[in-house]
């Protein structure tokens, strides 16, 4: 749906569709995503490799193996946890329906398109999961036992992505605030397994090599404008950080860290246009590797998040695992792990989402952040640097606890042993 939610961003596309009958725009919509993905290669020949499963002890990964954005990144994470399980696993690729750069090569050596394990684990969203069974052919599916790990970022699960339910035995979330928007339109199993966030293998890289001054209060906002720049909120944060730090204050930075700006030069243009006339602002677009995400993670001293919803949230996770404090919304996935002890919690109000700004928006509400509140945070970390080193021991630790590794192999092990015994009776 990338694509078609992409073009429905630009103006002119909006504009065009506004003016099509209510009845007509959502049977268009379902043409053109039928359309937007042609299969890389014929259903047949994806399936051909395929045999009835002959390991009943591991697990199929399916999903955005090389993909730069956070889905992909949830699936390289799940592949972290097996390993820490012990739990044999294997890779299905999948690249058709991305909008994104798929250059991270970290799993390459476990892709088996043979499917051999009999539990395959869907990476991939709800509106997807048809386009991939076409891709890859019902031999994918039959005799499997099918799970699919879903992403959402509203209240409401969107109906018209019902089809997928068909397609799975069960769904895995990251959130109990996805889990219940799925769980109210299936009676199918739906479980939140614990995603358990990585730490760094390699030191990171100093601050002159990162171009931020070695002696600023760096603060971080990342977002993939492919999600949705007005769900991410950079504009909030912009407000926040110039309410906390007048112009004349000038041991602050805020770096706003970006990708697939270029895919929407009006958006990307927009924010510019925000931060502009302030040069402590730092507005980056491009991709790093993983190593240097996580160096510039490292490098700030508190990560900032006025989102108006998440599903999970991986960017505040990552930060809190480095030991870095957030401030955040107190609202939607993020309070999985975060919590007033652990985090800067900021409060907020609930308002509709408005059309234009998010896929299935009738009848939908998120947060409207206080963006005063934030700025209070900010001022009170920057004055006081032991307050904010000492919340982020106080992160780390909840992080190691809740999301680290041994609890998310734990989890995956329970749920996989459950799904086994069932299958043997």
């Amino acid at each position: 749906m990338h694509l078609i939610d992409w073009s429905c961003r630009q103006r002119w596309a909006l504009a065009l569709y506004r003016r099509i009958p209510a009845r007509w725009r959502h049977r268009l919509r379902r043409r053109l995503e039928r359309e937007a993905y042609v299969p890389a290669v014929p259903a047949a020949a994806a399936s051909a490799a395929m045999t009835a499963p002959s390991a009943h002890d591991g697990i199929n990964l399916i999903g955005y193996a090389r993909g730069e954005f956070g889905v992909a990144e949830i699936l390289r994470n799940y592949a972290g946890v097996l390993q820490q399980a012990g739990i044999p696993f294997g890779v299905r690729n999948i690249e058709i329906g991305v909008a994104s750069r798929q250059q991270d090569r970290r799993l390459d050596a476990f892709f088996d398109a043979s499917l051999a394990q009999d539990i395959n684990l869907f990476c991939i969203n709800a509106d997807q999961m048809p386009v991939v069974h076409d891709h890859l052919g019902a031999a994918a599916f039959a005799n499997r036992y099918n799970i699919g790990c879903w992403f959402w970022e509203l209240e409401r699960f969107p109906p018209r992505w019902s089809a997928a339910f068909a397609l799975v035995d069960e769904i895995w979330v990251l959130s109990d605030f996805v889990r219940a928007a799925v769980a109210a339109c299936t009676d199918k199993p739906v479980h939140v397994i614990p995603l358990a966030v990585p730490l760094p293998t390699r030191p990171p890289l100093p601050r002159a090599a990162l171009e931020l001054p070695d002696d600023a209060f760096v603060v971080l906002a990342s977002f993939d404008f492919n999600s949705w720049i007005t769900r991410k909120n950079p504009q909030a944060a912009i407000a926040a950080f110039r309410a906390a730090f007048p112009p004349g204050r000038r041991d602050v930075r805020l770096l706003l860290k970006t990708i697939n700006g270029q895919r929407l030069p009006a958006a990307l243009r927009q924010l510019a246009e925000a931060a502009a006339g302030d040069d402590r602002i730092l507005l980056r677009d491009g991709f790093l590797d993983r190593d240097g995400m996580w160096s510039l993670q490292a490098a700030c001293d508190v990560y900032l998040s006025l989102h108006r919803s998440e599903g999970f949230g991986l960017g505040m996770a990552e930060c809190m695992a480095l030991g870095k404090p957030v401030i955040a919304t107190a609202y939607s996935g993020n309070l999985q792990f975060m919590d007033a002890d652990n985090s800067c919690l900021v409060p907020y109000r609930l308002v509709p989402v408005n059309e234009g700004e998010y896929p299935d928006w009738r009848g939908q509400h998120w947060a409207e952040p206080d963006v005063a509140a934030a700025a209070a945070q900010l001022r009170r970390l920057a004055d006081d640097p032991l307050a904010a080193r000492r919340l982020g021991a106080v992160a780390r630790d909840a992080l190691q606890q809740r999301l680290g590794p041994q609890a998310g192999a734990a989890a995956i092990r329970r749920r996989l042993d459950h799904v086994r015994g069932q299958r043997l009776r």
